[in-house]
């Protein structure tokens, strides 16, 4: 199992960000959008990781995921407490 998720991500770098082929991947419309030009696409999508997570970002996404939480802002944390608030 752990194979084909190392496989799948191995392609996905290897497409994204060096522009190999793969008929085991297709492209989200996100990264389609960082340009019509394939080696522009990679270029921008290489910027993309240029700047550094703020350490307490790093931990508020460990936290979630380890809790296997969304992450989210403030305001959505108040509307789903709302939400779920017994009544």
């Amino acid at each position: 199992m752990l194979g084909g998720i190392l496989v799948q991500l191995n392609t996905t770098r290897s497409v994204t960000a060096v522009g190999d082929k793969s008929a085991l991947f297709t492209p989200h419309e996100e990264y389609l959008l960082l340009s019509d030009d394939s080696n522009a696409r990679q270029q921008n999508y290489h910027v993309l990781f240029d700047q550094e997570l703020d350490s307490e970002l790093i931990d508020d996404i460990r936290k979630t995921t380890n809790k296997g939480m969304a992450i989210d802002n403030q305001d959505f944390t108040k509307e789903i407490e709302g939400l779920t608030v017994e009544r």
